[in-house]
């Protein structure tokens, strides 16, 4: 929907009506796929592992280290995490 490759979006980002594949505006699905997964992401999706987790975030850009958290509170100390690390890395997380 932005046309470039992003990990982190602005707030007016976040605010474009005009782009149909923002879900923060968007409510459901978009019109279309957003990515394409490969094989072993379709198979995990159809068979997922059973546990507690409900939040995750990717702390590590360039390892793709990403933590799960099972509460919210924990879930805010990986995303501070996240965040030093683009602190640390600058121009990584644009």
């Amino acid at each position: 929907g932005l046309g470039t490759k992003t990990v982190q979006l602005t707030d007016a980002q976040k605010q474009d009506g005009n782009n149909a594949y923002n879900t923060y505006v968007h409510q459901g699905l978009p019109p279309g796929p957003i990515g394409s997964p490969g094989a072993k992401a379709v198979a995990a999706a159809a068979h997922p592992t059973a546990n507690d987790y409900l939040f995750w975030v990717t702390v590590n850009l360039d390892t793709g280290e990403t933590k799960f958290a099972k509460t919210y509170a924990e879930h805010q100390t990986y995303v501070a995490q996240y965040q030093q690390w683009c602190n640390a890395h600058a121009g990584k997380c644009q």
